[in-house]
């Protein structure tokens, strides 16, 4: 670009320059031809001939037209090369256009590819609320107390999937209020299908956080625990806090080298029969949405998973 300013710069001088050559050129043979008639009071058609001529044959003239000659080879290049890298501007242009254009075509198709998969996962979501409420009727039917805490759960669940669908991770309808983190984990735990073989060892900390998802956090982290080990063996869940934060450490007998506990973390990465490695993602990706961090680690024949949470001011003096 500064380039071609340049280009175009120098060919309006160097035109100018030829400009000003021709008008002394012509001022020249101008003040000639006046000179060389006042030698003829009443010049004949011959003498006028021969003042022409003397009048262009003057050095003024001559060196004039000269300067003139030799700047118009030159002139003619930097326009032509002005003329040559507007062209290439506009080629450039006009692929950067056409380029936008396509880029504006293949953003439309994924836009369209995303609302068919939202439309997808919402039919899902309904077709399985529908089944879900299919159930609940049995089992009031049945006054099984068991199976409706558990049907009512999944509808909390189906309702806020269908809430959130087609969202971002960051677009989750989330609400922040202060809670009892102590409380919850008990009632995720004693809620738990399989809470006789899960430990829990809590204090009392409070924090700010959304409570259906931290709820959802806490069972992926269960659930993950309970997946790994063997049915007998038990699952510890730890509670403890300071000032500045809270810890939930989800424990199971086992064993992970540092590249599997990562692995851990990667969606649709499992090492589990029937499963498809989305928990512990989704689990991370809560815990970041709450300020927070998920960790594994592995020590003494047991897999832990550190929940670390920040405690507001507001929380602190709860502590």
């Amino acid at each position: 670009m500064k380039h071609r300013f340049l280009t175009a710069v120098c060919a309006v001088i160097l035109s100018l320059f030829q400009l000003l050559i021709l008008l002394l050129a012509l001022l020249s043979l101008c003040h000639a031809c006046i000179r060389n008639a006042s030698l003829f009071p009443d010049p004949s058609g011959y003498e006028r001939l021969w003042i022409l001529k003397e009048s262009f044959l003057s050095p003024l003239v001559l060196v004039s037209l000269l300067l003139f000659l030799a700047c118009l080879p030159l002139n003619i290049v930097l326009i032509r090369k002005a003329q040559l890298q507007q062209q290439k501007l506009e080629q450039t242009i006009f692929s950067q256009a056409e380029a936008m254009s396509q880029a504006d075509r293949s953003m439309s198709a994924l836009q369209l590819q995303l609302h068919r998969q939202q439309y997808r996962y919402e039919d899902l979501c309904h077709q399985l609320k529908s089944g879900v409420c299919t159930l609940q009727l049995q089992a009031e039917l049945q006054e099984d107390t068991a199976s409706l805490a558990a049907i009512s759960r999944m509808n909390e669940l189906l309702d806020h999937m269908l809430e959130t669908a087609g969202q971002q991770a960051m677009d989750k309808k989330m609400t922040f209020s202060s809670l009892s983190l102590d409380t919850l984990v008990l009632e995720t735990v004693t809620d738990h299908p399989q809470a006789a073989c899960i430990h829990v060892d809590v204090q009392p900390v409070r924090l700010h956080g959304d409570r259906f998802f931290l709820r959802e956090l806490l069972l992926a982290l269960l659930d993950n625990a309970l997946a790994a080990c063997l049915p007998s063996a038990v699952v510890s869940v730890t509670v403890q806090g300071n000032e500045t934060s809270v810890q939930i450490m989800v424990s199971n007998p086992g064993s992970m080298n540092p590249e599997e506990l990562e692995a851990a973390f990667t969606r649709y990465v499992s090492r589990t029969p029937g499963h498809y490695g989305i928990g512990l993602a989704m689990a991370r990706e809560l815990a970041e949405l709450h300020f927070g961090t998920l960790t594994g680690s592995c020590s003494s024949g047991q897999v832990v998973m550190t929940l670390s949470l920040p405690v507001s001011q507001l929380e602190a003096g709860c502590l």
